[in-house]
């Protein structure tokens, strides 16, 4: 029994070395990214966050019309507005793609959303 557990234990070792590498590679471009973020360099990406929204304004009232804004730069995944106390006033909005949410981030920086200014 000893000798099985023996080869069981050297077996997963060998197996596992591989996987060592491929979660330092990952961990490495994490890291790369963390880094880019930390510098200003944000890599694009399809969801775009916005805060600063009007905590006034109902959950789904917010859903609707952050859709009917941000529909005319693209098509909409989803949106995503909560009203927990920690994330009410931000949102998410996810586009199909990357261009569409890139557009909608620089066209809607600073617009006036029901009385406040989105950031």
């Amino acid at each position: 029994r000893k000798r099985d557990v023996l080869e069981t234990q050297k077996s997963a070792t060998r197996i596992s070395r591989p996987e060592t590498v491929r979660s330092l590679s990952s961990s490495s471009s994490a890291a790369a990214a963390a880094a880019a973020m930390l510098s200003g360099d944000v890599p694009p990406n399809q969801t775009v966050y916005f805060r600063n929204l009007n905590e006034k304004v109902k959950k789904e009232e917010l859903k609707r019309s952050l859709y009917a804004l941000c529909s005319q730069y693209g098509r909409i995944v989803d949106v995503v507005a909560l009203k927990t106390h920690k994330l009410r006033g931000q949102a998410w909005v996810a586009f199909s793609e990357i261009t569409a949410a890139t557009n909608a981030f620089r066209g809607l920086q600073d617009f006036d959303f029901y009385g406040k200014k989105m950031v």
